[in-house]
């Protein structure tokens, strides 16, 4: 007799597995799921290689077919299923597999359920969320596990999904592990971290997270740049969305799904109700505590504002 799907929550969801993904949090064995993950023999994408690593992409607004050559096929339907081929036996017990799985696929899935998804980290300051931008190597990672260390709650890293309903965006837990270079783990003191021999070639350990933040309404985000100094300076004009629209996971994807309209009104509404600004900083661990100061200022001095601001309707005379 099979055993029942491992559940899981992750993204807000929650998640059966017919295989093992001891990174994710477990979920209660109650109730139904919004996710099913299996096992199937699939077709890999269109032009697929031998290459190691390299990925093909076959996309339709309902499905979507990622093969990562040497690694597996995974095909991503509705929102709501995920089926996967191993390109080896067991495979998918390896950190690679699963990292693709919980990250590269889950986007898609997410993406097909209506959420913005950027490729960001996020912790979270007095209740609201708190989400950093950037290019790659500017620190993204790095700065979430600063602010974790020095007590705000990690809510997501790499893969950031805001969700939209009727009040504010919110912003959705994600996978709870920090990867960064075993560079900044020792800087920054964190203490258990994983490696494995079967990840991406790039060297990077994991931070798992015990105690994750749960959903948190979108309070800021903050675009990474190097600096000589630590400051935060206002965008001006249309910078602030096309920050997101150029941060967004799985932009490739979004002419065959169909939703680019749909995805620049969601970066519309984001811009509309959240400040971006920058977060100019040196690359230097020494100087990020005051970083994670001036963010966690300004946060609560925008919340301030909000909460004693008041619009007047003038008597008419």
């Amino acid at each position: 007799m099979s055993q029942p799907p491992a559940r899981y929550s992750v993204y807000g969801l929650t998640v059966g597995s017919e295989f093992d993904l001891p990174e994710l949090r477990p979920a209660s064995p109650e109730g139904g799921v919004d996710v099913t993950i299996g096992l199937a023999d699939l077709d890999p994408a269109v032009g697929s290689d031998t290459d190691p690593g390299a990925q093909r992409v076959d996309a339709t607004p309902t499905r979507c077919r990622l093969t990562y050559d040497s690694i597996g096929t995974f095909l991503i339907e509705a929102g709501g299923r995920i089926r996967c081929d191993p390109a080896s036996e067991g495979s998918e017990t390896h950190k690679i597999f699963r990292r693709i799985l919980e990250n590269q696929a889950m986007t898609v899935l997410l993406l097909q359920r209506g959420l913005l998804v950027l490729h960001a980290s996020a912790a979270v300051i007095d209740g609201t969320a708190v989400v950093f931008v950037g290019e790659r190597t500017t620190g993204k990672s790095t700065t979430t596990a600063a602010f974790h260390r020095e007590g705000y709650p990690m809510l997501a890293d790499d893969v950031v999904a805001i969700r939209f309903g009727d009040g504010r965006p919110t912003v959705v837990p994600g996978v709870p592990q920090i990867r960064l270079s075993p560079e900044a783990a020792d800087e920054l003191a964190l203490d258990p971290v994983r490696s494995y021999d079967n990840d991406w070639g790039v060297e990077k350990v994991y931070y798992p997270i015990e105690a994750q933040a749960d959903a948190a309404p979108l309070g800021a985000i903050y675009s990474l740049e190097e600096a000589n100094d630590v400051g935060i300076e206002a965008f001006e004009g249309s910078t602030p969305f096309f920050e997101l629209v150029t941060n967004t996971y799985a932009q490739g994807l979004l002419p065959d799904t169909r939703t680019t309209a749909d995805h620049f009104d969601q970066c519309s509404r984001v811009v509309a109700s959240t400040p971006v600004r920058q977060l100019r900083r040196p690359k230097r661990f020494d100087r990020l505590p005051e970083a994670v100061d001036l963010v966690a200022a300004d946060v609560r001095d925008a919340s301030e504002r909000a909460n004693t601001s008041t619009h007047f309707v003038p008597d008419r005379q």
